[in-house]
């Protein structure tokens, strides 16, 4: 394939621009906190360490914490989500009456956001935060860089999608900083209790939309 006609591909077709967005998300995601590691603590602790994926060493407050997640994971989508979002706009509403079908691109979305998201907003930002500002402050402050992306497309899709767009924002900063608090205060600075979490509960909500449960 030539030149022009690859960079033809990147741009004009779905297939294209999804490479290109898995390029950039895999960049930001994965090399840029490799790349700080080895610059800054390459000498003074181990990579996974360094970025939370070590064993968890649970706090009291874990347990509850977790069936409060899962508890809140199910009711928002049901019960709070449909009070101010459009129909058709959650991503997992993509799902929506597929069934079985439905399921090998349910986990691969399970995976795509619990891992990435986790290794770099808390395994990578929120750690990085905390040694500057304190937990408090680094965490709300991941929190709100999180919660950016999810609720500002809303209102570049329409200037009437301002409610959703500011409840999105709440809805999944509040997640964010509930996922650093577990990650950092009940799991010992461990990140796993927080992949599997976010992760299990997008698989979770995404199959109740297959299965019209929501």
């Amino acid at each position: 394939m030539g030149t022009i006609k690859w960079m033809q591909w990147l741009v004009c077709t779905r297939e294209g621009r999804d490479n290109v967005t898995d390029i950039l998300f895999f960049s930001i995601y994965f090399l840029l906190p490799f790349c700080w590691w080895v610059i800054t603590a390459r000498q003074k602790e181990s990579f996974f360490a360094w970025i939370g994926l070590k064993k968890i060493t649970p706090e009291k407050s874990l347990k509850v914490l977790v069936v409060f997640t899962v508890v809140i994971t199910y009711l928002s989508p049901k019960y709070l989500t449909p009070l101010f979002m459009p129909p058709g706009l959650t991503v997992q509403s993509q799902y929506g009456g597929m069934g079985l079908a439905a399921l090998p691109s349910i986990l691969l979305f399970g995976l795509k956001t619990g891992f990435p998201e986790e290794f770099f907003y808390r395994g990578f930002l929120l750690k990085r935060l905390q040694n500057k500002f304190g937990f408090d402050t680094g965490n709300l402050i991941q929190a709100v860089i999180f919660a950016l992306p999810h609720g500002l497309p809303l209102i570049l899709i329409s200037n009437t999608l301002w409610f959703p767009a500011i409840m999105c924002f709440l809805l999944s900063g509040f997640s964010a900083w509930l996922y650093g608090y577990i990650s950092e205060k009940s799991s010992g600075g461990s990140i796993i209790p927080a992949i599997l979490l976010h992760g299990l509960g997008n698989v979770a909500v995404s199959l109740l939309n297959a299965f019209n449960l929501i």
